[in-house]
């Protein structure tokens, strides 16, 4: 009995080992990370957490998930998103959250009459969507730039170091967070630059040849 009993939790221990690692960051449609974001994914069992941070993290099998971002002011979310990925084997996936504002309670705060006002409201509103939209392509564009010198940064560690390092090292060198690191290494493996090896509780990064 006791046998069957050791069993179960080996095989246990086993299932709960196996799986994916999915996370992120949330930003706002500036590009700015945002803070203490709640972060729902519709697993099973559901999970979900605060980012407080900007940053979130969960362990997932093999699926077809919804993941849903929400930012509160008081009782009142501001701003939200949901994003669809599909989980397809064991390994690491990096999903970033840009959160759009939401506009359910202007009915709340202002009282007007539809028919007289629509016709000044939407030009404004679409031209204050037009200079969102121009603000958040401007520094879409500068961040790529600067996502482009870190790449480079990076690459050029790597090569200082005879082409092996490990990740910890690189996050330390640059002094960039995690989560940046990750994106960053994820991006250069994705390029077949790089390969990720997995050594104990951290990653060796080796140069392609």
């Amino acid at each position: 009995m006791n046998k069957i009993i050791l069993i179960f939790v080996i095989l246990l221990c086993i299932v709960n080992v196996q799986g994916a690692t999915l996370h992120g960051s949330t930003y706002n449609l500036d590009f700015d990370l945002i803070t203490n974001t709640l972060i729902e994914i519709n697993s099973e069992p559901k999970q979900s957490m605060i980012a407080k941070e900007g940053a979130y993290t969960f362990k997932l099998n093999n699926g077809n998930y919804v993941i849903n971002a929400k930012y509160y002011s008081g009782d009142e979310i501001i701003a939200s998103t949901q994003e669809k990925i599909n989980i397809i084997e064991e390994g690491d996936y990096v999903l970033d959250l840009i959160l759009f504002p939401t506009f359910d309670n202007v009915e709340a705060d202002f009282e007007i009459d539809l028919e007289e006002e629509t016709n000044y409201l939407i030009p404004i509103i679409i031209t204050i969507l037009a200079i969102s939209i121009i603000i958040a392509l401007t520094k879409k564009k500068k961040k790529i730039i600067e996502e482009n010198d870190e790449l480079d940064d990076v690459l050029n560690l790597i090569k200082k170091e005879g082409g092996r390092i490990t990740q910890k090292n690189i996050r330390k060198s640059l002094g960039l967070s995690e989560a940046k690191a990750s994106l960053i290494i994820t991006e250069l493996e994705h390029k077949e630059i790089i390969k990720r090896i997995k050594k104990g509780r951290g990653n060796i990064i080796i140069l392609q040849k």
